[in-house]
């Protein structure tokens, strides 16, 4: 794989040859480079906060002097933070959307990817449960919603100041949300190409016109396109016959073993389309995932076919399926545009506007809920939720606690010294790594001059993999090389993930906490453990 930072180094690679779907490359993509920093990552890495938050600055520049002096002094570091910039989160039960389609946020891990604003995949950084919060439903202009805890940020643009911004939605006026426009999205790529039996153009007439029963194709309203219709038919030998005033799907062949005569039904049944009866008609992933062109084929002919009045900027359809109604929405949002369902007496009217833009409406307090909050590698940062709605990760917990961190203690003068890992990739070393790459791995990690364990008692570790990580704990202890430790727990929740032995030697000699909520407050005021 010519992305792959591995090059040919992988040790799955060796052993079973590259996968394109891989997924240790993304969460130990540092794994085996000389010090595991990305060429021109001193120089990539942005430091500055949003908002020109210059008190913020002076707080990271706090970090950094102590935390190099530490480091020179051989010293064991535990620095964490449960309160400081960790709160931008949504709710375990709300949606990130990838390209399999909506994942709920409990089940989002690191390595995984999910689509941006862009309309691209990036790759899931950090995931960082936050315990329980004050969560709020937010309404859309298009009738749409989703869910967020109060810190979580949103980047908007204010139309009456015409500029873009970044703020906590705990920061944002209600009176001022119809002046806040979100990013349009970008037609997404899926990164695949089906091949299809059917044109986009036919399946979208099928579906707003066709009626389906276990062996039978109906098409009814299709006068006006009569001609067009039977030459189209003909190409899977198939003919019209009429029957009052729809038309049936036949076999020119004679009627006899007609489920394989039907050349036309067996390629809908294999899509799927006739394991489910007319209630429950569906797009085939093969055209609600293809192409943006493909995808758009199909949306135009369903609105041409399906068609049944303009409202202002919006072309509304009707389809009889909830399930073709919530398809047809997606595809369309998938395409960048708005789009609502609302129940009719005969279905489901889907409302598509092309060119308009997402604001904010308004919110409602839901109440606690247990949240979760995630990083991704985009430079805007933004990901969609629920209804493609896009929304901004988590940037304070990277930037002080891994990304900073890591540029000033490796990137200033201990690069070739030392190490950065992100400690959920120990839960790899027993699966992907033979006996030869992992003891390598682990004696990489002893005998560094410094070595930053990103994110320590994250995940629920095996005992062989705590075994590990505190052999080599004790060794770095023993012989004096500085350690540095960052989390979102607390010394005494550390105790319950990782027990109370480790917990107690990770923090036997500094124990750092940043303190403060919006303005961000480093406390100096360090508890020292011990005494090198």
């Amino acid at each position: 794989m010519e992305t792959c930072v591995f090059k040919g180094k992988c040790p799955r690679e060796r052993r079973k040859g590259c996968d394109m779907e891989c997924s240790i490359r993304p969460e130990i993509e540092f794994l085996l480079n000389n010090s595991n920093l990305p060429e021109g990552f001193v120089e990539k890495t942005v430091l500055y906060p949003e908002h020109n938050d210059t008190k913020s600055f002076v707080t990271l520049d706090n970090i950094k002097r102590d935390i190099v002096n530490f480091v020179n002094d051989g010293r064991f570091v535990y620095l964490w933070s449960n309160n400081v910039g960790t709160g931008k989160a949504q709710p375990m039960d709300s949606h990130v959307y990838t390209k399999d389609g909506y994942v709920e946020m409990k089940d989002i891990k690191v390595g995984m990817e999910v689509f941006g604003e862009d309309g691209k995949l990036h790759q899931v950084l950090g995931v960082y449960p936050q315990g329980m919060k004050d969560t709020w439903t937010v309404s859309m202009n298009d009738f749409t919603n989703c869910r967020c805890s109060g810190e979580h940020l949103w980047t908007l643009y204010d139309t009456v100041h015409e500029k873009w911004f970044t703020k906590e939605f705990q920061e944002l006026e209600q009176k001022d949300f119809h002046d806040y426009e979100l990013p349009k999205v970008t037609p997404l790529d899926y990164g695949e190409t089906y091949e299809l039996d059917i044109t986009p153009y036919f399946m979208g007439m099928i579906l707003t016109k066709g009626y389906f029963e276990p062996d039978k194709l109906t098409l009814y309203n299709i006068d006006d396109y009569l001609d067009e219709v039977k030459d189209i038919v003909a190409q899977y030998n198939c003919k019209l016959t009429k029957h009052g005033n729809m038309y049936r799907v036949a076999s020119k062949d004679p009627v006899v073993w007609y489920k394989k005569k039907n050349v036309l039904i067996r390629k809908l049944r294999e899509l799927g389309l006739f394991q489910r009866r007319r209630k429950t008609t569906h797009i085939p992933k093969e055209y609600l995932r293809n192409t943006v062109e493909v995808r758009r084929e199909l949306l135009d002919s369903m609105m041409e076919h399906g068609y049944i009045y303009t409202g202002g900027d919006e072309e509304c359809i009707l389809v009889r399926s909830e399930d073709l109604a919530e398809d047809t929405k997606l595809l369309a949002q998938s395409l960048g545009y708005l789009a609502d369902i609302r129940k009719h007496r005969t279905g489901y009217i889907i409302s598509i506007d092309k060119n308009g833009v997402r604001t904010l409406n308004q919110k409602r307090y839901v109440g606690k809920k247990e949240c979760q909050c995630i990083y991704i590698d985009s430079p805007t940062h933004i990901y969609l939720t629920d209804n493609l709605i896009p929304t901004h990760n988590t940037t304070w917990t990277i930037k002080i606690l891994k990304t900073y961190l890591a540029m000033m203690c490796i990137g200033n003068g201990f690069k070739p010294r030392a190490w950065f890992e992100y400690s959920p990739t120990f839960t790899l070393l027993t699966k992907e790594f033979d006996n030869e790459n992992r003891q390598e791995h682990i004696d990489n990690l002893r005998e560094r001059d410094l070595v930053i364990i990103d994110d320590i008692g994250s995940v629920n570790s095996s005992n062989y993999d705590l075994t590990i990580l505190s052999s080599i704990i004790d060794y770095r202890y023993s012989h004096k090389k500085a350690t540095l430790f960052t989390s979102n727990l607390s010394v005494e929740q550390l105790a319950q993930s990782v027990g109370a032995r480790l917990a107690d030697r990770i923090a036997s000699d500094i124990v750092i906490e940043l303190k403060g909520s919006s303005r961000r407050e480093y406390t100096s005021e360090y508890i020292p453990k011990g005494d090198k």
